[in-house]
């Protein structure tokens, strides 16, 4: 087998996870680890166990069936990724509207690198061709966890989030 890219996160050199497009094991911190899935490229795009990477960081990974989406918690950020739009209980603006009720701050998403000024006009970079990011400029959102907050702030966010 041919090993197409290799891929390597490093989180505060602390913890060095390696990974191998299409192979079945991974090494963090130096330890072999065995993959349920091994990273893939498809369509151009790199994809790595959302799981493996986020234990390997000490996050907590849940999946909700009911919602189809996934909930990493770590120890300075909250990710919920939803597989299925179409099963969402809500949309992006709904929810920000039912945290501001509740009196916490949010805003729209994030910029994909590609839809920012400074690469469309230095690498000539074009939005229409990286539909996903675009979908996600879309359809994400910021909320206020950062290492600065309290654990009490923390959770307040995490119950909130939970009720919808």
């Amino acid at each position: 087998m041919e090993v197409l890219k290799n891929v390597e996160l490093v989180l505060q050199e602390e913890i060095k996870i390696q990974m191998w497009i299409g192979l079945p094991e991974a090494y963090v911190n130096g330890v072999r680890v065995y993959l349920q899935v091994p990273p893939t490229i498809k369509n151009g795009r790199t994809f790595v166990p959302v799981r493996f990477v986020s234990e390997s960081l000490k996050s907590e990974v849940k999946w909700d069936g009911d919602t189809r989406s996934v909930t990493v918690i770590g120890p300075e950020h909250t990710c919920i990724v939803m597989i299925d739009q179409t099963k969402s209980p809500l949309g992006r603006n709904e929810i920000l509207e039912y945290l501001q009720a509740q009196g916490i701050a949010g805003r729209p998403g994030t910029h994909s690198v590609v839809g920012l000024e400074a690469y469309r006009k230095g690498f000539g970079t074009n939005p229409a061709d990286y539909p996903v990011a675009t979908q996600v400029e879309a359809e994400s959102m910021a909320l206020p966890l950062h290492n600065h907050m309290g654990e009490d702030d923390i959770e307040r966010v995490i119950r909130a989030l939970e009720e919808i």
